[in-house]
């Protein structure tokens, strides 16, 4: 039985060394699958969008959309808020990694320019022969606002201040795309404030619109607007080209300089700089095809590194600009030396654990050995034979968990051999001891009889007869 378990056990040793090295390579591949899986998955960054504005956020969509069929290096997940201020918010409290703002909501300090989206510029426009002539001719006029009434009055107010203009008497109508041609021809308003990109479809119907009703129309230029920049960094000179908005004869006869708001794609300052690099990269090589789904896209483009404004531009950016992005070695190279040097002292580790573990493994295999060792003491000093039975059967014992061992591998085969001298020896002693013990009751025996004849009333009574 012996024989046959020893054979059991060497065929149980000899497939778990096979199995061994595959199942390291596999450990090993995993590992790297795993690692490569961390290092070079895609970064996904969230980008709050203001619901009031659908431009921006068919944008940012069809630009999550393609830079994810594309499996660029960084995805966007557009995250719808209510407005402007929401979005800033989310940015700030880490909701969001990236924002669209305007620069009057971007111009807080905490909010770093990655991209150049589009410019959304003022257009004041009034009837050739009516009273607005110039700028300053605002004063005490009835203005239309087209669109977003609330960003039209901040708008107003920072020119009216910028060239102390009288606001008491100034009336700001808003006004219905629909009804602004009606409201030329009736003189209900003086001029009109629209605000919103030059290639955008809504600032041209309210362009179209107003020259409707005001048979020939006029573009206030606005000569200072670089003056009103400096004073107010949430707005910016805006250029508009000459027959931006076509017509016949085009409108307008000739470029006009203006004010305007900036629409930025913004991150918050602790962003990875080359994950914003990454971003601006594919960003660029998508605007064409984003502008073709959404016109007016195609402006997009990357900020001016060196523009002294109070705009601040994420330091990725820059990054991009000058083609100084770190290499992998760059970036991971610290990581992959002290991964190294942690995996040389968890291999040291594992190494003792292993040697520690065998010779755990070794000293529970031979616990039967010693106990066998001890029997043998027990075995000498038997005093009776119902000890000595008692001893058997503990050999027994020690042999039947012996043999499931072999079974099981861990009773190798050096070792099973000891096991076997062993148990040899100790059924021999058992032996011997028992033939000791009956010798030692024979003689006992004769001894007790040769006591009884030799008792002094028994020869006495031998005597007589």
């Amino acid at each position: 039985m012996l024989t046959a378990s020893s054979r059991q056990v060497a065929l149980f040793r000899r497939a778990r060394d096979t199995l061994t090295i595959p199942a390291l390579v596999l450990a090993v591949a995993a590992a790297l699958v795993a690692s490569a899986y961390v290092l070079w998955r895609p970064n996904v960054l969230k980008v709050a969008v203001a619901a009031d504005n659908p431009v921006d956020q068919q944008m940012m969509r069809v630009a999550s959309e393609l830079l994810g069929a594309q499996h660029a290096s960084v995805k966007l997940e557009v995250l719808p808020v209510a407005n402007g201020q929401d979005a800033g918010s989310a940015l700030v409290n880490g909701g969001a990694d990236l924002a669209v703002l305007r620069s009057d909501s971007a111009a807080n300090g905490q909010a770093q320019t990655v991209m150049m989206l589009r410019q959304d510029a003022a257009f004041f426009v009034a009837p050739k022969k009516g009273k607005v002539k110039r700028i300053t001719d605002l004063g005490g006029r009835t203005i239309g606002i087209a669109g977003d009434s609330a960003r039209g009055r901040r708008l107003m107010a920072a020119v009216l201040d910028f060239y102390q203009l009288p606001t008491d008497d100034l009336k700001l109508v808003p006004v219905p795309t629909g009804d602004i041609a009606q409201a030329f021809a009736q003189k209900r308003i003086d001029a009109l404030l629209s605000i919103g990109a030059p290639t955008a479809k809504s600032v041209a119907e309210v362009v179209t619109e107003a020259a409707r009703g005001a048979q020939e129309l006029t573009f206030i230029k606005i000569e200072e607007a670089k003056a009103i920049a400096k004073r107010f960094p949430a707005i910016e000179s805006v250029e508009i080209e000459q027959g931006a908005f076509g017509g016949r004869p085009t409108r307008p006869t000739e470029s006009t300089t203006t004010v305007g708001y900036s629409v930025r794609l913004v991150a918050h300052a602790g962003l990875d700089t080359d994950v914003i690099a990454d971003l601006v990269r594919e960003l660029v090589a998508i605007r064409q095809n984003v502008n073709a789904t959404v016109p007016g896209a195609g402006l997009m483009n990357v900020p001016d590194t060196d523009d002294n404004s109070s705009f601040v531009v994420h330091p990725g950016v820059k990054t991009y600009a000058n083609g100084d992005r770190s290499t992998f070695m760059d970036r991971y190279s610290d990581w992959i030396y002290l991964g190294l040097f942690a995996a040389s002292g968890i291999g040291s580790v594992f190494a003792g654990a292993i040697g520690w573990f065998k010779t755990q493994r070794r000293n529970e295999a031979l616990a039967g050995i010693f106990k066998i060792e001890k029997l043998l003491d027990a075995i000498r000093d038997a005093d009776s034979v119902e000890k000595l039975s008692q001893l058997e059967r503990e050999a027994d014992a020690i042999f039947r968990v012996a043999l499931t061992k072999a079974a099981s591998g861990a009773l190798a085969g050096p070792q099973l051999d000891t096991f076997k001298l062993a148990m040899v020896d100790v059924r021999a002693r058992i032996a011997a001891q028992r033939s000791l013990l009956a010798s030692d009751a024979r003689l006992a025996v004769k001894l007790q009889g040769a006591a009884n004849l030799t008792e002094p009333g028994r020869l006495h009574r031998s005597a007589g007869r």
